[in-house]
């Protein structure tokens, strides 16, 4: 899911696994860009989530 959000979205995300938490069930966001582009990144995976499946 990591890699086609990014791939179609453009926007990274990164898996919880990569800071040691045992279930893949989680990923990590770290918000440091302007509130505009958080904002538009947010809707981003909104819209993404909202169609995708595996």
């Amino acid at each position: 899911m990591v890699l086609d959000f990014l791939l179609q979205e453009k926007v990274l995300l990164v898996q919880g696994t990569a800071f040691n938490w045992p279930w893949p069930d989680h990923v990590r966001i770290v918000t440091l860009p302007r509130i505009d582009d958080l904002e538009m990144s947010i809707a981003k995976l909104g819209r993404f989530l909202g169609h995708y499946h595996q």
